[in-house]
């Protein structure tokens, strides 16, 4: 199937500094804060996580999750902006040094792209408490981020076995497992983490995106819809729905995913093309545009620089669908001398159609 896939999920930001609405800042209490979603569920968040600020109210802010949506008032002296926290972290470790002193300021020196300082920081803090379920949880994902996908499980593994109600390291471990081809194992990661959690929508983002992976677009589409529903309101969710659609022969349907995918982000360069392809290659010829797949294609290729083969591919085949054969030919040839020998015949083989003044059709 072409078109993108793209497993979403957050772990934390960048950061402004103040208390004022859009900025993020960090848990600084020893205690944590508790946030909670619209119908009540509850989730605890420990010091040195991000906040981001949605209202300020005197010696109040009201403050989100970024991951899950949940939100609380908080009094000011809960939380503090970056540089504030990281000092007091600091202070903390240098009075006495602990495990959750140096997780937290792993956390703010994370979010803040400083992520060898974050490593070391949450290494102190294992070798503090090895027991310390939260602190292997985030090492996970630095070795997420780092691609280091075994280590990341191991994390995972020895973090669960020590909180089996741990529901990021479920997420992490699903990923981790996501990013070395293992979908099927990963989506009984993600089924772990939306029992423990059923509010979180990057969860159920991630688990479509498995299931898309697996070419079931119907679980997919249910998931990517069940995001949405709980908060998703980035191009990305929509532009996978709309593939999830378009696997299920849901022409309309993922033509108005991707048209929602536009609008919110313009320069998402992807959805352009995906659109662009149903309007050239549909085996429906009442979804069949080649002018509006034409247009559709150049803003691909303009917004990726002409560097992505399944774009200019794309601008090809709506070309052909148009009956402008000549630059169809032109646009296929040079995706063929593009590409190594080895791979090219497919390309060729479409080439070859565009020669005999026939469009491609994607089968149905």
């Amino acid at each position: 199937m072409r078109g993108c896939l793209t497993l979403w999920f957050c772990l934390w930001s960048a950061v402004a500094v103040g208390h004022e609405v859009g900025d993020t800042v960090y848990v600084v209490s020893e205690a944590g804060v508790e946030l909670k979603s619209s119908d009540g569920v509850a989730t605890h968040v420990s010091q040195g996580m991000p906040l981001k600020v949605l209202e300020v109210e005197g010696e109040r802010l009201h403050l989100q999750a970024s991951w899950d949506k949940k939100v609380a008032w908080i009094k000011t002296d809960q939380v503090a902006a970056a540089d504030q926290a990281d000092q007091r972290f600091s202070a903390a470790i240098e009075e006495k040094p602990t495990a959750g002193a140096y997780l937290a300021r792993a956390q703010v020196k994370f979010a803040n792209d400083d992520r060898v300082s974050a490593l070391e920081d949450v290494n102190a803090a294992i070798r503090l408490n090895p027991q310390s379920s939260a602190a292997l949880n985030f090492r996970a994902w630095l070795w997420l981020h780092r691609m280091d996908y075994d280590q990341a499980i191991a994390d995972c593994d020895a973090a669960i076995l020590l909180d089996p109600n741990l529901t990021l390291a479920y997420v992490c471990r699903g990923r981790a497992k996501y990013k070395k081809g293992r979908s099927f194992d990963a989506i009984d990661d993600f089924d772990a983490a939306i029992r423990l959690d059923p509010t979180r929508s990057n969860v159920f983002h991630n688990r479509g995106v498995a299931h898309l992976e697996n070419r079931n677009g119907e679980r997919a589409a249910d998931d990517f819809t069940e995001a949405i529903r709980l908060g998703a309101d980035d191009a990305l969710v929509y532009c996978n729905r709309g593939l999830a659609n378009r696997r299920q022969r849901k022409y309309g349907e993922a033509l108005s995913d991707f048209e929602d995918s536009i609008m919110r982000d313009p320069q998402d360069a992807w959805s352009y093309a995906n659109a662009a392809w149903i309007y050239a290659t549909c085996p429906e010829e009442k979804w069949r545009d080649g002018k509006r797949g034409v247009e559709l294609a150049l803003k691909a290729c303009e917004l990726s620089q002409g560097n992505v083969t399944f774009h200019r591919e794309t601008l090809a085949a709506a070309y052909a669908e148009a009956g402008e054969f000549d630059e169809a030919i032109e646009t296929q040839e040079a995706i063929v001398r593009k590409t190594p020998k080895s791979h090219r015949e497919n390309y060729e083989e479409t080439l070859r159609l565009y020669k005999k003044g026939r469009p491609y059709r994607e089968s149905p």
